[in-house]
């Protein structure tokens, strides 16, 4: 990964290079991280910044520390997502990895990596009952889509009509 984007990814993102479109949409994040494109407010309807700005911000624009910490939200998101599921976590990682598009996620910012956060702490809220993973579910949610923020929350309403109903 690292030399795929030293040689080739990091031209594809300043655009230096014939073009070969193998990230969705962080040559827009960068643009606007630098300044270079004014997209407005960080979450609209038909899109949202605020996650992947919050990556560039911190690692100040390094695709190299986003690589790593790409590669790091996977290996933590797919341990504990198999874990909970009584599953191979390197079978697990392998089969996403067969995936070109999950390759070129990790490669680049992106707002799909911080769905495997997502469903990390939505299975652990859901399997021990824990709070705290509810709202790092949700928090992680917003940083995805807003939409996905509106499904959690229908999602934990019927579970919980569902609890209630089913008790009876």
């Amino acid at each position: 990964g690292l030399g795929f984007l030293y040689f080739i990814g990091n031209n594809q993102l300043e655009e230096t290079f014939p073009t070969l479109q193998f990230f969705a949409d962080s040559n827009t994040y960068i643009k606007t991280y630098r300044g270079e494109v004014d997209n407005g407010v960080l979450i609209r309807v038909d899109g949202n910044y605020l996650g992947p700005l919050a990556v560039l911000s911190v690692f100040q624009g390094n695709n190299y520390l986003i690589l790593i910490f790409n590669v790091c939200v996977f290996i933590f998101s797919i341990i504990h997502i198999s874990r909970g599921l009584k599953l191979n976590s390197l079978r697990v990682a392998i089969f996403l990895l067969m995936s070109p598009l999950t390759i070129s996620s990790l490669l680049s910012v992106n707002k799909e990596i911080f769905l495997l956060p997502f469903l990390a702490f939505i299975l652990n809220a859901y399997l021990r009952k824990s709070f705290l993973s509810t709202l790092l579910a949700f928090c992680f949610s917003l940083l995805v889509r807003w939409q996905l923020g509106i499904f959690y929350i229908a999602l934990i309403l019927i579970i919980k009509w569902r609890t209630v109903f089913s008790s009876r």
